[in-house]
């Protein structure tokens, strides 16, 4: 009678042992983290229904029409940004002065333009 309860005892370890995830595998950090970056949204609350053009550190990355949202662009976390919002297809500022920003690491910032 011991060595069955012996023997089961040995195959249930067996068992653990075999079915468990590597207890000494390293965890993947994120992409945010392993890359240094962040998200930006832009979102468009015009009063005047104008559509507005995003300048992110001195570029056009999108265009927004009244009330809508863009989709998530990744920066760089942990630096100086510069959001510009110009009136579609015009050098003329929407919204001053722009918005300097520092992004967290894997966070997510929505930028938003009223006028």
């Amino acid at each position: 009678m011991t060595r069955r309860p012996m023997l089961l005892s040995t195959l249930l370890l067996a068992a653990l042992i075999c079915c468990s995830p590597n207890p000494y595998a390293v965890p993947v950090p994120p992409d945010c983290v392993s890359h240094n970056t962040a998200k930006a949204t832009f979102t468009n609350a015009s009063t005047t229904n104008s559509s507005y053009d995003v300048l992110l550190d001195g570029v056009k990355v999108t265009t927004v029409a009244p009330g809508q949202t863009s989709d998530e662009f990744v920066v760089a976390a942990l630096e100086l940004h510069i959001v510009q919002f110009n009136f579609a297809n015009t050098t003329t500022a929407a919204c001053t002065p722009p918005e300097v920003y520092t992004p967290d690491q894997c966070g997510t910032t929505n930028h938003t333009c009223k006028t």
